[in-house]
């Protein structure tokens, strides 16, 4: 009788043990994910003012750097144009991305610049800029001091 009731306890707690490891199995919880989702955007951010500095006919101005943001979500390509297209002295205005570049003169010059790595971040590009009158062929008749012209910066998605 003795034996019978040690083995009835045996099962019985072996059925118990099952029970709480298959209970354990069927565990589940709940998470709940959330995020900010936005739109595709293009946006930048360039310097308000770039000073040449003093030049005249025949010459080119010192280097100017300038740094170009890209604020929005998306790759972009952006398009430096003169606001008024009838000025002549700053239609010399000149780009390059890489000192070992070629100057290209402004209203042909674009440049890409990637979207941020992380939302909110802008990500920054170098340009060089200068204004290149060595080979300006209108007559400058009078000194102009602080001339100055507007130059749009187009952007677009690509």
């Amino acid at each position: 009788m003795r034996k019978l009731t040690l083995t009835l306890l045996a099962f019985g707690f072996v059925f118990v043990f099952m029970g709480f490891a298959t209970a354990a199995d069927n565990s589940s919880d709940v998470m709940t994910v959330e995020a900010n989702i936005f739109e595709s955007s293009v946006g930048i951010n360039v310097p308000d003012r770039i000073a040449f500095g003093d030049i005249a006919k025949g010459y080119i101005s010192e280097r100017q750097s300038a740094d170009i943001s890209n604020t929005g979500t998306t790759d972009i390509l952006i398009t430096p144009e003169l606001a008024n297209s009838s000025e002549e002295i700053f239609s010399y205005l000149s780009f390059r991305e890489i000192l070992d570049d070629p100057l290209t003169r402004v209203g042909f010059f674009d440049f890409e610049i990637l979207r941020p790595a992380t939302i909110g971040v802008a990500r920054e590009e170098n340009l060089y800029l200068y204004l290149d009158l060595t080979n300006y062929i209108g007559e400058i008749e009078e000194e102009q001091m602080n001339h100055e012209a507007e130059v749009i910066f187009w952007a677009m998605e690509i």
